[in-house]
């Protein structure tokens, strides 16, 4: 089944109020890890598409600012037997495509002013494998000019041309698995297109490092594919993947190759003790001495908007907190002092 919520942001300044919650969009079986949206070709509304499980079936929702105000049910292709591990459109809303190990590659053209999937193309993929074992994961991005495609399985990375007379053929290996652990196998999972135009790849256990196409517009090994390129400050397995958002009634470059990502350096909590954790109440903090300077203890919601701030004054070792109204969930702190992140954290907070 597929649902929707409606947060309305004009409450609790700007951080908003749910308004609607879990009401059915779709009382369907459907796969459970594909779901991806693409804008219209008006610029303005968008189109959500999901598939049908173990089927050739297509939801595509067209989405306004009045809500969901249309559903179209396609059956194009061949049916999936598993779910596949990631779905993608191309950054010009003119492709669609599905991967999973199991099942392989499935493209599509779409149309953006219809919503309609057409030209449907199966590509079969003779999977690397490693020490025996055959890929159970992996995902699907494009290339900032939507030209070649990139499918990562598991224990490889390739690279098809799209705009080849014939795609399958186009299929270049531009990584294998090293071995790396870190302190888990550093293996290949879903992808997503960062705005400063690299490619990130995620890692399907709990690591402190990702994968990195540099230059995912060139062709083959051009492409400069860094494997456990980029350090993380803590432990990861799971990548937000986000539709094209700069995606207007005429297609653009989808990022800006000037942006620097920046990943903050780990930081950490220096004796300072954060409790309980959970907490459902009070939070309280202890500082291993008295405070040098003037600090501030900070509560954030993962998504980083702040929730709770409380003055320490210098000398003083000790702040309370109340949490008792915040919603349940995973929050972190930071201990800020002169200008710079003196320590970090993170609490639960649970009813």
């Amino acid at each position: 089944m597929l649902f929707r919520t409606v947060v309305d942001l004009s409450y609790n300044s700007g951080l908003g109020k749910v308004t609607k919650k879990n009401v059915p969009v779709m009382k369907d079986s459907l796969m459970t890890s594909e779901l991806t949206a693409v804008r219209h070709a008006n610029g303005m509304d968008w189109w959500i598409i999901t598939p049908q499980y173990n089927n050739d079936r297509y939801y595509v929702f067209l989405l306004t600012k009045n809500g969901i105000v249309d559903t179209l049910d396609q059956q194009i292709g061949m049916a999936r037997t598993v779910d596949s591990w990631q779905c993608a459109f191309s950054n010009d809303g003119t492709k669609f495509v599905r991967y999973g190990p199991v099942d392989d590659i499935y493209i599509f053209d779409f149309n953006r002013s219809t919503g309609q999937l057409s030209n449907f193309r199966f590509i079969p993929l003779e999977e690397e494998t490693y020490q025996g074992n055959q890929p159970v994961a992996g995902g699907c991005a494009f290339s900032p000019n939507s030209r070649f495609l990139y499918i990562s399985s598991q224990y490889a990375i390739y690279q098809f041309d799209l705009w080849a007379d014939d795609i399958e053929a186009s299929k270049q290996l531009i990584a294998v698995y090293d071995n790396f652990y870190s302190p888990y196998p550093t293996t290949f999972n879903t992808m997503q297109l960062g705005p400063d135009c690299k490619i990130y790849i995620s890692i399907p256990n709990g690591v402190d490092v990702l994968h990195v196409i540099n230059s995912p517009d060139e062709p083959g090994l051009a492409c400069d594919l860094v494997q456990h390129g980029v350090s993380l400050p803590s432990y990861n397995a799971a990548m937000p993947l986000f539709p094209n958002y700069r995606l207007g009634a005429t297609p653009s470059y989808p990022c800006d190759s000037t942006l620097s990502v920046r990943v903050n350096a780990p930081v950490p909590s220096n004796g300072v003790m954060v409790m309980p954790n959970p907490a459902s109440d009070q939070l309280f903090t202890r500082l291993p001495g008295p405070a040098l300077r003037p600090a501030t203890f900070v509560l954030a919601g993962i998504g980083g908007v702040v929730m709770r701030r409380v003055d320490i004054p210098a000398g003083a070792e000790e702040a309370e907190m109340s949490v008792a109204d915040l919603p349940p969930g995973l929050y972190v702190w930071t201990l800020e002092s002169g200008g710079a992140v003196a320590a970090r954290g993170k609490v639960m907070v649970t009813r």
